[in-house]
């Protein structure tokens, strides 16, 4: 039989071709050789029994094998250990803040270290994209895709991106902090911003050697204090001694020179500090972007351009030759600016109700195109925001300049006012309507004439109880009979004020008008009954009934014949909710001639004052039952709250 060549080939690889035994042509040295071959650990019990049975010499041989084998196998686990401790368990370590929970490829790697973890951890991807991270500082988007499926925190990682591209840019990248808190971050922001370092910073750059940074800080330090001494140059502030990097003026200066509009509070630090001329050409610089002049390069304070722009900004009237001065250079927009704010200024002298002076109105016709312009602007807003609104359009736009801007200014005082005094009417907002002057008056503290206050109750019926316009004109009337009690002693003057303060929810004013000894004023009962039943009105407004009472039933002695003290009277029960017991004094009251309107007047204050909502609900229901019709007003307090 020929001999199997491969058999052949294991005899000789296994020192087997001058053995002479019985078992050396065996099938199973064969299988046992083959299995040998590929790896020595495929060998069984069985297999290393036969052959120290039966081929000693082959067994000893393979034994030898196998230990070296398991040096190199124990060798490789070893390798495979360090790797993935020194190297990856490091990384990890200084990365893990990152994630919000331990990456599934990790599990047990930090529980349990074996050959088997460690295997696990550094042949997949996670272990190379942070190793890659750590040493390149950069990452693709589908590595960062892959640690985010891994609980990777997106914005820690945002930050330490963020570090790693400055430790970059400052060839910083041996520092081994990576933590967005570490201080070398704070301090490359700091060069970064351009900020000075402190003497700690630059300790922390000695102790840990990082030479690039400070060489770098260096460098620019030089840099920054070159260009300070420059700008203190051409902004004329070398009087001022330091060239400190931190001083304010050093962040002034490079405003100023990117024309960048500087705070009042650095205006007026140069001030302080005598730099006058500096401060002038910061403030030439928001003049210009104020005005939309900054196309022009000029920042010289003594060119005309600035002189323009500071009478523009005070208010002074633009000239015709300041006019064709900022044409020529082509700044037609700062024209137009300059015309509406005089214009608006104009408008505002209107509103304080100034006259125009004759120059106003001559600037008015010489600027008649721009100042039409702004003006119709503004008109047409005025007529949008009030579509109920009388202006005549078509009236306005054949008036001479100056009567527009008397227009808009009296308009706009008229809407400030109806705004101030609640009115919600929009039919008429020109200066011409005769409740713009009933408002001016109130503003002023002037007292309304009878076809005012008629004019406001009948033709507006805007002049209610408790309404902002109502309390304002009772004021004014109570100040006006105050003062005429003071300069006559008249006490006929005393239930008026008193009447007046209440009426303008002021009802402890007047209890204070009317707190005189009343038995000093004579025989004059009827006058007493009329004190004592307003001072116990403003006692009710205060919910004082007991006081009130007393002031009724004084009037009433006083004074049987008078309405009055009864309808008080009735009122108060009203308030204690005793319905039927204030009827009956409202009988008494309307047999004495008061009138029906004004004892429903009456209930129905009470009502609405009334807190107790079911005993209120319970007197309107008797109110309506008893006449519907008159007391119909009640049925829409029914069961709601005060």
């Amino acid at each position: 039989m020929k001999p199997d060549p491969e058999f052949t080939r294991l005899k000789v690889k296994y020192q087997l071709e001058s053995t002479n035994n019985q078992y050396l042509n065996s099938k199973f040295l064969y299988v046992i050789l083959l299995k040998a071959d590929i790896d020595i650990n495929l060998l069984n019990e069985i297999d290393w029994l036969w052959l120290k049975d039966n081929l000693l010499p082959t067994y000893k041989f393979l034994t030898k094998i196998k230990e070296e084998e398991k040096k190199r196998q124990e060798k490789k686990e070893l390798a495979i250990k360090q790797i993935a401790k020194n190297k990856f368990g490091s990384v990890y370590t200084k990365y893990s803040s990152l994630f919000k929970s331990t990456p599934v490829e990790l599990l047990g790697f930090q529980q349990s270290f074996n050959t088997e973890y460690a295997t696990k951890a550094i042949t997949g991807k996670f272990s190379s994209i942070l190793l890659k991270l750590d040493e390149e500082g950069e990452l693709s988007q589908e590595e960062i895709d892959y640690l985010i499926l891994n609980k990777l925190d997106r914005e820690k990682f945002i930050k330490l991106s963020e570090f790693v591209t400055l430790k970059r840019k400052y060839n910083a990248l041996d520092y081994p902090g990576v933590s967005p808190s570490d201080r070398l971050n704070s301090i490359l922001k700091k060069l970064e911003d351009e900020v000075c370092l402190t003497d700690k910073d630059i300790r922390f750059l000695n102790t840990n050697n990082i030479n690039s940074v400070l060489e770098f800080h260096s460098l620019r330090q030089q840099e920054f204090t070159e260009d300070f001494i420059r700008l203190k140059e051409k902004y004329q502030a070398e009087l001022y001694q330091s060239i400190s990097l931190d001083d304010p003026l050093y962040k002034i200066l490079k405003e100023i020179d990117v024309c960048a509009v500087l705070s009042t509070e650095q205006i007026n630090w140069l001030r302080r500090n005598n730099l006058i001329h500096t401060a002038s050409v910061a403030e030439f610089i928001s003049l210009k972007h104020k005005y939309s002049a900054t196309s022009n390069d000029d920042l010289s304070i003594s060119s005309h351009l600035y002189k323009v722009l500071m009478r523009i900004d005070s208010n002074s009237p633009i000239a015709q030759s300041d006019s064709n001065f900022l044409k020529k250079r082509g700044l037609t927009e700062t024209v137009t600016i300059a015309v509406e704010k005089y214009t608006k200024y104009l408008i505002g002298e209107v509103i304080n109700e100034n006259l125009l002076s004759d120059l106003q109105k001559k600037w008015l016709e010489e600027n008649e195109i721009e100042v039409r312009n702004y003006t119709q602007r503004l008109i047409d807003a005025v007529i949008q925001e009030n579509s109920r609104s009388n202006i005549s359009k078509e009236k306005l736009e054949g008036s001479e300049t100056a009567d527009r801007v008397i227009f808009l200014g009296k308009t706009y005082q008229f809407m400030s006012l109806k705004s101030k005094y609640e009115i919600a009417d929009l039919r008429d907002n020109s200066g011409e309507s005769p409740l713009y002057n009933i408002l001016r008056k109130l503003d002023k503290n002037e007292r309304l004439n009878a076809e005012d206050v008629l004019y406001l109750s009948t033709q507006m019926n805007i002049l209610h109880p408790g309404e902002k316009l109502y309390l304002c004109y009772h004021t004014i009337e109570a100040e006006f009979y105050e003062k005429e009690y003071k300069d006559s002693n008249n006490k006929w003057f005393l239930p008026n004020i008193s009447s007046h303060w209440r009426k303008a929810e002021q009802p402890k004013k007047a209890l204070q008008s009317t707190n005189i000894d009343i038995e000093k004023i004579g025989n004059d009962n009827k006058l007493k009954s009329a004190i004592l039943t307003s001072r116990g009105g403003a006692f009710r407004d205060i919910q004082d009934l007991n006081n009130a009472e007393q002031c009724a039933r004084s009037a009433m002695k006083l004074q049987p014949s008078s309405y009055h003290p009864y309808t008080l009277m009735g009122a108060i029960c009203y308030d204690r909710y005793d319905s039927r017991e204030g009827d009956k004094w409202f009988e008494e009251a309307r047999k004495r001639g008061a009138p029906l309107e004004s004892i429903d007047a009456e209930i129905k204050k009470a009502i609405h004052r009334m807190t107790d909502k079911n005993k209120r609900d319970k007197i309107i229901q008797s109110l309506l039952n008893r006449d519907p019709l008159r007391y119909d007003w009640a049925n829409r307090l029914l069961g709601k709250k005060n």
